[in-house]
């Protein structure tokens, strides 16, 4: 079975190239949103170059504009199973395991249980500026308070709270619904916070099947859980730093080995995100 990666730029290869290492094979390819440079090499899989090096801001609709043109290129091979992940996501899994799990074609895709008021004021409100850089804390916290303002006395409401879907921005998905995704339109995210945790949930919230009963006050066990149902580990709680608008996970590194080491060929194909692992190959030696 043929398999595109399809890779968000975050800013900064070095992880990818460990990435594009570990899974280097005839019947896995890699879409790369950047500019061929010639800092990506790979053997066996074939690494194709889709939009531009600019690094994208984070939470912005930019970044749908991205996962959509990496998702619209990729859908021109012939996969038949696809995986959107961010160029710090590191693999979970050995190469043969990984082609092995993913050869049932399993949908793995997470939505969090309980979207809360801030999660629809994200899509529901208007922001005038369509790629402000909402990471940049202190300038952003004032400007989003004084839009939030003016949307409630103006009554603005774009879309219902029942509609709001939120989950984990990163899939693992066969081509069927990768198709489904290609064909939505994505000018309603516009002027939106962080619309790329919106979208395919949104999209194919049929895939939900349940919808347990929230019992933890806390975005970031939920968080959690809905990485996890994506085939991806992540970790909210060790995060020190607190972002208004979006939880950011924790940065995993050398010193996570033994932690990331009990999830190694499991059910995890990716660990999100991980900054220095030059020591972690050692992980997935075959």
């Amino acid at each position: 079975m043929r398999q595109a990666i399809l890779v968000m730029n975050n800013g900064g290869f070095d992880t990818l190239q460990q990435t594009i290492n570990l899974l280097d094979d005839k019947d896995i390819d890699f879409y790369v949103y950047a500019k061929d440079d010639g800092s990506l090499t790979a053997k066996n899989s074939k690494i194709n170059f889709v939009g531009c090096n600019k690094k994208v801001h984070a939470q912005t609709f930019a970044e749908l504009v991205e996962e959509k043109l990496l998702i619209n290129q990729a859908l021109k091979g012939d996969y038949e199973y696809f995986h959107l992940i961010s160029s710090n996501d590191f693999p979970l899994m050995t190469k043969q395991y990984f082609k092995n799990y993913f050869a049932s074609k399993p949908v793995k895709l997470g939505f969090v249980e309980f979207s809360d008021s801030q999660d629809q004021h994200s899509l529901a409100f208007y922001y005038p500026f369509n790629n402000f850089n909402y990471q940049r804390v202190w300038t952003a916290f004032p400007f989003v308070k004084i839009c939030m303002l003016l949307n409630h006395v103006l009554g603005v409401e774009r879309i219902a709270s029942d509609d709001v879907v939120k989950g984990c921005p990163y899939f693992s998905l066969p081509r069927e619904y990768v198709t489904e995704l290609d064909e939505q339109k994505v000018d309603n995210y516009r002027h939106t916070i962080n619309p790329k945790n919106f979208f395919a949930q949104t999209a194919l919230k049929n895939l939900k099947t349940n919808n347990p009963e929230y019992t933890m006050n806390s975005n970031r066990f939920n968080l959690m859980k809905a990485y996890g149902d994506s085939a991806r580990y992540a970790n909210y709680v060790k995060t020190k730093k607190i972002n208004w608008f979006d939880e950011n996970a924790y940065q995993f590194s050398d010193d996570d080995k033994d932690e990331l080491g009990k999830v190694v060929n499991s059910d995890y194909a990716f660990a999100h995100n991980v900054t220095d692992g030059d020591d972690l190959a050692s992980l997935l030696k075959d």
